[in-house]
């Protein structure tokens, strides 16, 4: 209630702040350990470091991602969001159009090839 001190058992409930705080202090205490973790039948084993940071990092890796060149104007209203999307999750989605078509003609499949037209709905319906 509004005004009433927290009882002892509400007060004693962790918060997100004392959970991370306890899992940092768990790692910290397993720095130079080798860690092995179990998915499914795979094991990895991965040795724990206090920190890593990138040496340098490629510039040019970095200007692929992002909105860049991109202007609304270039595309039919209706289809503003499919550009959108395929900008912001492939580097190169007419990549990937080629991929999908090298893929097709190489299995043997009489499948038509894809068209760029219909990329978007095809891989929608490869990843569902």
């Amino acid at each position: 209630m509004p005004g009433q001190l927290p009882t002892q058992c509400e007060s004693a409930q962790p918060d997100y702040a004392n959970l991370k705080w306890v899992a940092k202090e768990k790692i910290r205490g397993l720095l130079g350990t080798e860690v092995t973790c179990k998915s499914g039948n795979k094991f990895m084993k991965w040795k724990v470091i206090s920190d890593h940071e990138p040496e340098e990092v490629l510039q040019d890796e970095v200007r692929k991602f992002g909105l860049r060149d991109f202007n609304l104007k270039d595309f039919e209203q209706d289809e503003v969001l499919c550009h959108l999307f395929l900008k912001l999750t492939f580097v190169d989605w007419r990549q990937k159009v080629d991929l999908f078509n090298a893929t097709y003609k190489n299995s043997g499949s009489k499948a038509d090839y894809l068209a760029d037209r219909n990329f978007l709905l095809d891989y929608a319906n490869c990843c569902s």
